[in-house]
C-alpha cells in the first residue's frame, strides 16, 4: 500500500486506527481515534466534497480523482467494509453523480461512529473506570483492622470515612491524617470519643486503651460544648501554659459555646467565626479581639489533638474586629493624686494602694502582708513577687473584696460625675504607670523599677542579673510615699 498524507497523518496509520470502527474498539484508544477522526477523516471528506460540488463534471480532473478514490478508501476501513466499490473504475460520465451520492453515504456514516458510536464508548468507558474506583473503594471499606500494617495501607477517599477494628475501635481516615476513635450508639444517640493519633498510637495501644475507658460516662467529646470543657480544664487551668485569668478566659468560652455548642469541632467553618466575631465587634473591638485571641487557641489545640486537619481560624487576624492595640501614656497628674486620696470611699483605698505599690488590681487583691512586705505567690509572668509597704500604704488595709471588674466600673462612674470624657478618664491599671513614672522622675534607676513592677529584665541583664535588689526597692517604696505626700501638700 502505497503511503498517501492526509493533513498531516499518514494513510496506513489512520487505516490502523480505524480498524477499530469494524469492531476492535477498546477504551484506552478513545483520545487517538478522536483525534485521528476528527482531525483529519472528516477534514478530508468535507475537503473533498467542496471541491466536487464547486466545480462541473466536465471540469473533473485526476487530482480530484485521486482524492476521491483515497476518501472512498479509507471511509470504507472505517466503516468495516459495509459499503464497497472501486470508485476508480466508475466511468468519467457518471463520476459526478456517483462520487455525490457514494461518498455523502459514508461521509454521512463517518459523522454517525464520530458522534454516536465512538462518543457512547467514552462514556461508557469513563463509567467503567468509575465503576472499578467505586469497586476498589467498596474492598477497602469492608477491610477489619487487626494490626497496624493494615491500618498504615488504608488512604483517603474523598471523605472522611470510619475502618472497624473491633470492640467499637475505628480507625477515622481524613485528608492528612488517620486518627483512633471510640464510636458506640446508645439510645438512637452516637457517642464518640478521640483517642489519639494513628502512629503516636499503635493499633495493640489503642484496643487496651478501649478496654480502660469508662463506658458508662463515654459523650461525644467531638461537640464543641464539650471540647470548650476538655480546653477549660486542660489548658485554662492546668498545664505548663496554664491561663493567668482563667475567669476572663472562661466567659470568653462561654461566649463561644453559645453560639457553636451544638455543632462538632469539625463542622465549624471559618467564615461562621469570622461572621460572628464581626458581629460581636459591634460591642466592642477590643473585646471583639479578645474573643477572637481565644477562639484561635481553642482551634489550635484541636489541631493539635487531631480533632481537625486545619484550623478555621488560621489566618483570621484584627483585621476582622478592626481593633488596633494603642498603648496608653496616661499618668495621673497632681490633681487627679489629690482626688484619689480625697475619697472615702472603700474602693478608693484599693486605687490609692495601686498607685503606692505599683501593682496590678489581682496582685493586691491576691496578695497577703507579711510584716512590711506584700507578698504575691501568683503574677501575670508565673514569678513570685513582693513590694515594700510603706506607712502610708499600710494605712490602705484591708482591702476591699470587690472584684477587677466592680472597681474598674466604680471608677468609671466616679469620673464620668468629676465631667471626664471617656478619652481622658484614667483606669486603675494607669495608676501603675504613675507609680513608675514618678519613680523614674525623681532619680530611681529604671532597673528598680522594673523590678518593683516584677518586670522580666531585657538582653543580658535578663541572662545574668539574677539580683534581688532588696534594699533599693525598700527605698523606693518609701520614696513613692514621700513623693505622693508632697503633692498633697501642694509642693512641686
Amino acid at each position: 500500500m502505497q503511503d498517501v498524507v492526509i493533513v498531516g497523518i499518514h494513510r496506513q496509520d489512520m487505516v490502523k486506527h480505524l480498524k477499530i470502527g469494524a469492531g476492535e474498539l477498546t477504551g484506552t484508544d478513545v483520545r487517538e481515534i478522536n483525534a485521528a477522526l476528527t482531525g483529519s477523516l472528516l477534514g478530508a471528506g468535507i475537503g473533498f466534497l467542496a471541491d466536487v460540488i464547486s466545480m462541473r463534471a466536465s471540469r473533473i480532473n485526476q487530482k480530484t480523482i485521486q482524492r476521491a478514490v483515497l476518501f472512498n478508501q479509507v471511509s470504507e476501513h472505517a466503516l468495516g467494509g459495509r459499503r464497497t466499490t472501486n470508485i476508480a473504475h466508475a466511468d468519467k460520465e457518471y463520476f459526478y453523480l456517483f462520487i455525490i451520492v457514494h461518498n455523502c453515504l459514508n461521509f454521512l456514516d463517518l459523522l454517525y461512529l464520530c458522534i454516536y458510536r465512538y462518543s457512547w464508548l467514552y462514556i461508557t468507558d469513563t463509567y467503567t473506570r468509575y465503576t472499578h474506583e467505586m469497586s476498589n473503594t467498596q474492598t477497602q471499606s469492608r477491610v477489619k483492622i487487626t494490626s497496624d500494617t493494615i491500618a498504615r495501607k488504608l488512604v483517603f477517599t474523598g471523605s472522611d470515612r470510619d475502618y472497624s477494628a473491633g470492640d467499637s475501635l475505628y480507625l477515622r481516615v481524613r485528608k492528612a491524617s488517620k486518627v483512633w476513635i471510640y464510636k458506640t450508639a446508645k439510645g438512637g444517640k452516637v457517642r464518640i470519643k478521640t483517642l489519639g493519633k494513628f502512629g503516636d498510637l499503635k493499633y495493640k495501644e489503642a484496643k487496651n486503651k478501649v478496654l480502660k475507658l469508662d463506658k458508662a460516662d463515654l459523650v461525644d467529646d467531638s461537640l464543641f460544648s464539650l471540647f470548650l470543657n476538655k480546653y477549660y480544664k486542660e489548658r485554662v487551668l492546668s498545664g505548663s501554659r496554664k491561663h493567668k485569668r482563667p475567669e476572663q478566659a472562661k466567659r470568653y468560652l462561654d461566649i463561644l459555646s453559645a453560639e457553636f455548642g451544638t455543632k462538632r469541632v469539625s463542622d465549624i467553618t471559618k467564615r461562621q467565626l469570622v461572621k460572628f466575631i464581626q458581629e460581636y465587634a459591634k460591642r466592642g473591638e477590643r473585646a471583639a479581639d479578645q474573643l477572637r485571641s481565644h477562639a484561635k487557641n481553642v482551634f489550635s489545640y484541636a489541631l493539635q489533638l487531631g480533632y481537625i486537619e486545619l484550623s478555621p481560624m488560621d489566618g483570621v487576624t484584627s483585621d476582622v474586629t478592626g481593633y488596633v492595640a494603642k498603648p496608653r501614656e496616661r499618668v495621673l497628674n497632681d490633681d487627679e493624686i489629690r482626688f484619689i486620696f480625697n475619697l472615702s470611699h472603700p474602693n478608693a483605698r484599693l486605687i490609692r494602694f495601686l498607685l503606692l505599690t505599683g501593682l496590678r488590681i489581682s496582685e493586691a487583691q491576691e496578695g497577703h502582708l507579711d510584716a512590711d512586705i506584700w507578698r504575691v505567690t501568683d503574677s501575670k509572668n508565673g514569678k513570685a513577687h513582693w513590694v515594700h509597704l510603706s506607712d502610708l500604704a499600710k494605712e490602705q488595709l484591708p482591702l476591699p473584696e470587690t472584684g477587677k471588674t466592680a472597681i474598674q466600673a466604680w471608677l468609671k462612674r466616679r469620673l464620668i460625675k468629676q465631667g471626664y470624657e471617656d478619652a481622658d478618664r484614667f483606669t486603675p491599671h494607669d495608676c501603675r504607670r504613675t507609680f513608675a513614672t514618678r519613680l523614674n522622675d525623681k532619680g530611681i534607676e529604671p532597673y528598680i523599677v522594673e523590678k518593683c513592677l516584677n518586670h522580666s529584665l531585657e538582653g543580658v541583664m535578663a541572662v545574668y542579673n539574677h539580683a534581688e535588689y532588696v534594699e533599693q526597692r525598700i527605698e523606693a517604696g518609701n520614696k513613692i510615699a514621700d513623693i505622693y505626700k508632697e503633692v498633697l501638700e501642694g509642693k512641686k
